[in-house]
């Protein structure tokens, strides 16, 4: 057996908190522009990343500038992407439809699992 001095670690919160993420949900299902094309649909909030500023890659200690949503409306078989500001997340976004069929999400597949009626036995013969 080894003795170890003691040793301390300190752990500094670096970048937005979910505070923000919460602040960036609301707003995307506030804002004219997103309504307007998902207003009477079906659709998910598949998820929320912070983006680094533009042309900067991965600094370290560089904090996140803006953010880019995806939501796919079921109704409309389609991916809104809305990309703005974390200086003023109320304000402006940009609003896109993009053509690519995302992966399924945990929740959705876990939705799906539970909508989906299961047999109580499997037939022998794969019917």
């Amino acid at each position: 057996m080894t003795e170890h001095s003691d040793v301390h670690v300190n752990i500094e919160w670096a970048g937005p908190g979910p505070e923000v993420v919460d602040e960036v949900s609301q707003a995307l299902s506030e804002h004219p522009s997103v309504q307007e094309q998902l207003s009477e649909t079906r659709q998910r909030l598949l998820s929320i990343e912070l983006l680094n500023p533009e042309g900067a890659g991965r600094v370290d200690g560089l904090e996140p500038d803006r953010y880019r949503t995806t939501t796919y409306d079921y109704t409309n078989n389609r991916v809104i992407l809305t990309t703005g500001s974390l200086d003023d997340v109320q304000g402006s976004m940009e609003v896109t439809e993009s053509g690519h069929q995302p992966l399924p999400t945990r929740e959705e597949s876990e939705a799906r699992a539970q909508r989906t009626p299961r047999a109580p036995y499997p037939h022998p013969r794969g019917r």
